[in-house]
């Protein structure tokens, strides 16, 4: 899977990297401390990234669910584990009077 991405790793390393020397004071003091905060930085950006594939689904199964007749009877929130965490997303119940 990681050769699909290649350019956009590339990109965005070059993104981080920039913002880290650009922002960061004494890399060769803190270097260390950096590695412990790009996996947390990797992390968030993993978490986010995950949201928002989780909500674009979510609406891309609704809409098409929805223009088949069903409608959102209620859209209560379930818990979705990832590796990047607990995401509380929302599962719409569909229902459709005429079934």
């Amino acid at each position: 899977m990681k050769e699909k991405y290649q350019d956009c790793i590339e990109k965005i390393s070059q993104i981080i990297f920039a913002e880290i020397t650009t922002k960061e004071e004494n890399l060769t003091e803190k270097i260390f401390e950096i590695d412990t905060d790009l996996l947390s930085l990797l992390r968030a950006i993993g978490s986010r990234v995950m949201s928002m594939l989780l909500t674009m689904l979510i609406t891309q199964v609704t809409t098409k669910t929805k223009k088949a007749g069903w409608k959102i009877q209620r859209n209560p929130q379930i818990k979705y584990t990832t590796i990047f965490g607990e995401f509380k997303i929302k599962s719409p119940y569909l229902w459709n009077k005429k079934l």
